[in-house]
């Protein structure tokens, strides 16, 4: 099956909390090469 990685990541563009989105994103890797990469996001 591979290993997996989570990335988790915040974009802000103010200092308002209503302005930013936050994510994540899932790799799965075979042969030290990402096989499936997936991806997530919550907007305010």
């Amino acid at each position: 099956m591979g290993d997996r990685g989570i990335i988790r990541w915040q974009l802000r563009w103010s200092e308002r909390e209503a302005d930013r989105i936050r994510g994540v994103n899932i790799m799965r890797v075979q042969d030290g090469k990402i096989v499936e990469g997936l991806g997530y996001v919550k907007g305010g």
